[in-house]
């Protein structure tokens, strides 16, 4: 018998200390491995078990940051849905887990569903469905809203599209790529399938839950290839989606991007945070992302993600209205 390579012996390790690591994360966190599927653990991946190591890592990911805050009210959300399934349990004489499972509850914590269909989408179909997306609903916009325009100006026109009609660019962008094409899922779920944004976070190809922001970024690649996207159904009123620019947002960002020198459609490899000081001001944008206050925090995450509905929207060719109906020109 011919002896084993170093290097598989060497990968064979790695993944074996990967396991562990992950094994002593979900422990520390007071979670019972007996919940999750022996074949899952030593794979080191898998549905359930990737529901458990999203939620782990998304709260040390905003502790490390400095989001405790954050961190705080996603603990809460996920006590709050504990408690519904506790009431539920006990309405219908049923275990806590046949109501719906551990990971299920991390999943829906993560994402952040508020509606039923949602909800019923990854199989919570219990009588008591409708105050969980209740409870869901209040604790997102308590918690999580990203609805709400930073400047509060209800003088600003929100952007509106077409009614009932999908917008196709005229030609793809100079630099679009297809890439790996693990946004075509998305993008075909969503536009040819019907399926909402958090039904598609909640159940993503690979089974590993994903955040509504990425759905719509999945689909807004489509759209710079070419395809044509439902945009009104892409920026539909969701708590858990910061909507495109308002009319004052959008000019703020053309003047932004001017003054930076920056074409967003002649440039592949755009730099956001290059327009950030024309916008937030250059004391805020100089801040290190470490030392930056929640507050803050959240205002640059907010502007980012208005830059990038800016940037696909002005590289798939989209002439941007503001006002309460689309018009459409002869």
């Amino acid at each position: 018998m011919l002896p084993v390579p170093d290097i598989l012996i060497e990968i064979e390790t790695k993944k074996q200390e990967r396991i562990e690591r992950t094994k002593n994360d979900l422990i520390s966190k007071g979670i019972d491995l007996s919940v999750i599927p022996l074949s899952e653990l030593q794979a080191g991946a898998g549905p359930i078990l990737n529901a458990y190591t999203n939620w782990i890592y998304k709260l040390k990911s905003l502790c490390d940051r400095g989001r405790n805050k954050e961190a705080e009210n996603h603990e809460e959300l996920l006590g709050r849905i504990e408690k519904w399934r506790l009431a539920t349990s006990v309405e219908f004489g049923m275990a806590p887990h046949n109501v719906m499972s551990g990971h299920v509850m991390r999943q829906i914590a993560y994402v952040k569903p508020t509606t039923v269909e949602a909800l019923e989408s990854i199989g919570v179909r219990i009588r008591t469905v409708k105050e969980l997306a209740a409870i869901m609903l209040k604790s997102v916009n308590e918690f999580f809203s990203k609805t709400d325009s930073l400047s509060l100006d209800a003088s600003d026109p929100p952007m509106v599209f077409p009614e009932n009609k999908s917008f196709k660019p005229k030609k793809p962008w100079l630099f679009a790529k297809e890439g790996k094409g693990s946004h075509r899922s998305s993008y075909e779920r969503f536009q040819n399938g019907g399926e909402t944004i958090e039904q598609i976070a909640m159940r993503p190809e690979n089974g590993k839950t994903i955040q509504p922001s990425t759905v719509v970024s999945h689909v807004m690649k489509a759209l710079t290839l070419g395809d044509p996207v439902n945009l009104k159904r892409l920026a539909a009123p969701n708590n858990n989606i910061i909507p495109p620019p308002t009319e004052k947002e959008w000019e703020k960002i053309e003047i932004a991007s001017n003054s930076a020198n920056m074409n967003v459609v002649a440039t592949e490899k755009f730099q956001m945070k290059l327009l950030l000081p024309f916008i937030v001001g250059e004391a805020k944008a100089s801040v290190d992302y470490k030392e930056r206050s929640e507050s803050l925090q959240q205002e640059i995450s907010y502007w980012y993600r208005k830059i990038t509905w800016w940037m696909n929207l002005r590289r798939a060719g989209f002439t941007p209205q503001f006002g309460s109906v689309y018009v459409y020109k002869v």
